[in-house]
């Protein structure tokens, strides 16, 4: 027999064979072992297959890093189910200017807690699918992206790294479905456009998202859970949406908004956040609108204008339910407030605040709060144990109904003889301060809200002015939402304001003007639409036919001597001469001595004829009571001073002049007339009892009452 041999060539072959084959099929299998064998460090010529989409394909393998890897201009790069080990600090991975890289299935991390960062540069473009990576340390920015068209999807991010993704002066980033946890901030973009943060899971970080200076932000369908500082921060960023977000146990806002112009939140579910749920400041031309607020401190907006908060749900609010600061042009509608431990609704030196179509159910404080603030409150429920519903202080601003509708309150047991679910009385808020048109029932109001408009109709109006010598013609059409039309005009820049109503017709709406020789008329229109909200235009110029330049000059009373006084004179003058031709007075004497007949004949019933004749019963009777009230001063009260003499506020004038409160209260009723027309004065009152602020009298500087002053 022949005996066997060994052959060593075949033996070392064979050896050889099985540690390649272990080496290749060992990884596939198995994964990512526990304790990963060193390999030698990056090189591109490692793998020799290479695809039509990438100049280079890497799968499978283990590589350690002792320097950083560089993705060059034109390179396209990819690894697919390898890992990746920073061996020493600073063993980044870095996409330059015109790179691409795409890692899909991919560990990466560090030994012995070495630093290393992912960076891609400016114009430069990054895919990260099913990748997990492992911060170092102190590492501040694990992923940093300045490129374009990149993409971070099913990603995983350990070891708190201080900021997991840093988007910074990127375009068209899409963050989505990715895990951050135990970071400062878990994505934070800065100087980007056009990124959209999607589907992704924070836990236990400090800010979840921020955003700064950027523009184009989506932040949608994440879930946020137990940031130590707030869920989602966006400051001085413009045209940003954040909807449907769950954000639970933030332990500052849950969203915070500020300086921030054309903002939507909508859909989000909040619950539990330490200090607001959702916190607007210095923003602008935004929305907060179908949002879920539960056990927050309360939904804040401060220094802002132009906001719209609608639709909202505030439940168990530990502080107000809704809180307005030092703002203007707020909208608050169809909001449910429930179970407030403050106010449900407190604002606080704003302007033009619309609150309508809330319903506020059981705060701790009263349902609506105001202090130094006006607007328009109308069709609200108010729904509260205790019988005071509205606080504040100087309410007189506030109008608490529009021109057909107020609000319902719980505690009012009104009547509704006539059935329009109206009550036949007003309620009173406080004395002196009314809603004028009281809902019966709070479904009344789930009904109306729904189905009314709330803001002031807009006016788009063609104008056609016609005049010949004595009258201005003028006729507006609009669209056919408005009601009402009323005309507000001046003649001369006069500050006499005639009020008068305007006539529906086939072509619109129009009314005649007696103008006489005058040559310029001012005048605003008023609109009013189906749902009872007013608004007014701009006050137009238009110049008629010149005047005669000899009156051009002259004061109105001179005018009025010139073309009135004078030619009675002169007509009783001749009239005189033609009777009495042997009168012996001089011929210029005629015209002294009967202009003193005319004033002789001149009485204080005259006067009050002509009021009578130019003015509307109420602005009538409210300037007969203060007429009177000024001449009772006059003659019986020697404590007060001349100037002190016959002033009163609303209220009184109300009870005086037997005038509704809707008239006296009314932004455009008898009391703003009077005022246009310089008939009455204003002046701000020493004692705001009653929550009046104002009070009035007539004007004494006008020349008819200095007559019937005279006369009396």
């Amino acid at each position: 027999m022949r005996r066997a041999g060994f052959d060593s060539k075949r033996i070392v072959s064979l050896l050889f064979l099985s540690l390649f084959s272990l080496q290749i099929f060992g990884t596939s299998i198995f994964g990512f072992p526990d304790i990963i064998p060193y390999s030698s460090h990056f090189d591109s010529n490692m793998i020799k297959q290479k695809s039509n989409d990438y100049t280079s394909v890497y799968r499978n393998k283990i590589f350690e890093l002792e320097t950083s890897i560089y993705i060059s201009k034109d390179e396209r790069i990819l690894f697919d189910n390898c890992t990746i080990i920073a061996t020493q600090d600073y063993c980044n991975i870095i996409v330059k200017n015109g790179g691409f890289l795409k890692l899909e299935n991919t560990y990466i991390r560090s030994i012995e807690e070495f630093e290393w960062y992912f960076i891609s540069h400016e114009g430069s473009i990054v895919e990260l699918i099913d990748c997990m990576f492992y911060a170092g340390y102190i590492t501040k920015e694990l992923i940093h992206i300045s490129g374009f068209d990149s993409l971070v999807q099913n990603c995983s991010f350990f070891n708190q790294p201080k900021r997991a993704i840093k988007v910074h002066e990127a375009q068209k980033t899409i963050l989505t479905h990715n895990n951050i946890s135990g970071s400062n901030i878990g994505i934070e973009v800065a100087y980007a456009s056009e990124v959209t943060i999607f589907g992704n899971l924070f836990e236990s970080n400090g800010d979840a998202i921020d955003v700064i200076q950027s523009s184009d932000i989506y932040i949608k369908n994440n879930s946020i859970f137990e940031s130590s500082l707030n869920g989602i921060f966006v400051d001085t960023t413009n045209n940003s949406i954040i909807s449907c977000n769950t954000i639970a146990s933030s332990n500052e806002n849950a969203i915070y908004v500020c300086r921030t112009k054309n903002a939507t939140l909508s859909n989000n579910l909040i619950i539990q956040s330490n200090r607001s749920g959702i916190r607007f400041f210095e923003c602008i031309d935004s929305n907060i609108q179908n949002n879920t607020l539960e056990n927050c401190h309360s939904l804040l907006v401060q220094y802002t204008e132009d906001i719209t908060i609608s639709s909202n749900s505030v439940y168990y609010s530990s502080g107000d339910g809704i809180e307005i600061y030092r703002s203007g042009g707020i909208d608050i509608v169809l909001n449910d407030i429930i179970m407030s431990k403050g106010w449900g609704l407190s604002c606080t030196e704003v302007e033009n605040v619309c609150i309508f179509g809330n319903i506020i159910n059981r705060s701790m404080l009263t349902s609506m709060n105001f202090w130094e603030s006006s607007g328009r409150v109308f069709v609200n429920a108010l729904i509260q144990p205790s019988s005071d519903l509205i606080s504040g202080t100087e309410l007189g601003f506030i109008e608490f109904c529009n021109a057909k509708y107020g609000n319902y309150y719980a505690s009012y047991q009104g009547e509704d003889d006539d059935g329009d679910l109206i009550a036949d009385e007003p309620y009173t808020i406080e004395f002196g301060i009314q809603d004028l048109y009281p809902i019966m029932s709070v479904d009344v109001v789930i009904s109306m809200r729904e189905s009314i408009n709330y803001k002031p109709p807009s006016i788009s109006l063609n104008l056609e002015i016609y005049h010949d010598m004595s009258n201005v013609t003028i006729v507006a059409s609009t669209n056919s939402s408005i009601e009402i039309m009323r005309l507000n005009y001046s003649i001369d820049s006069s500050n006499i304001w005639n009020v008068t109503e305007m006539t529906k017709n086939e072509c619109g709406w129009s009314t005649d003007i007696m103008i006489g020789s005058f040559s310029v008329i001012q005048f605003e229109i008023i609109v009013q639409d189906f749902d009872g909200n007013i608004n007014s235009t701009n006050t137009f110029d238009y110049e008629l036919q010149p005047p005669l330049l000899i009156l051009s000059n002259l004061t109105p009373i001179l005018k009025i001597f010139v073309l009135i006084i004078f030619p009675i004179g002169v007509a009783f003058l001749l009239l005189e001469k033609i009777k009495e031709r042997t009168l012996m007075y001089p011929y210029s004497q005629y015209l002294v001595i009967n202009l003193q007949r005319i004033f002789s004949n001149l009485t204080i019933d005259r006067c009050w004829k002509f009021l009578d004749s130019i003015l509307n019963r109420e602005m009538y009777s409210v300037i007969y009571y203060l007429f009177n009230e000024f001449l009772q001063d006059l003659a019986s009260d020697y404590s007060l001073t001349p100037y002190e003499y016959g002033w009163r506020n609303k209220y009184q004038i109300h009870m005086g002049a037997k005038v509704s409160k809707r008239q006296i209260y009314s932004q455009n009723g008898v009391m703003y007339s009077l005022l246009k027309n310089t008939l009455i004065s204003e002046n701000y009152t020493s004692c705001n009892w009653g929550g009046q602020r104002f009070k009035y009298r007539i004007n004494i500087e006008n020349l008819i009452f200095q007559i019937m002053l005279d006369l009396s």
